[in-house]
């Protein structure tokens, strides 16, 4: 067999302040961050559409259930960034 190669971690660093992160908590954190911008462009959209509908006097019943869904995404996304320990959780 040829020369092993080194064992590589994720998150090796030089200096030893540095704080590490490993690799599992940063896929965490980015998917974290898309969900996040995706559900401020949905509360743009559907602003702009309440907005719009109220402005022209055509405000109906889909755009009730469509502002009551605003406000339970605005209290579900607000959860995304809460901190949750899932040491030992299978």
């Amino acid at each position: 067999m040829g020369p092993s190669l080194p064992a590589v971690t994720p998150y090796r660093s030089t200096s030893p302040s540095l704080y590490l992160i490993p690799l599992a908590d940063l896929c965490v954190v980015r998917f974290t961050v898309y969900l996040t911008v995706i559900y401020i462009i949905a509360f743009g959209f559907t602003g702009f559409r309440l907005t719009h509908r109220y402005r022209t006097r055509r405000l109906w019943w889909d755009d009730f259930w469509a502002a009551s869904a605003l406000v339970f995404d605005i209290m579900y996304s607000s959860t995304l960034w809460m901190p949750i320990d899932v040491t030992g959780m299978v």
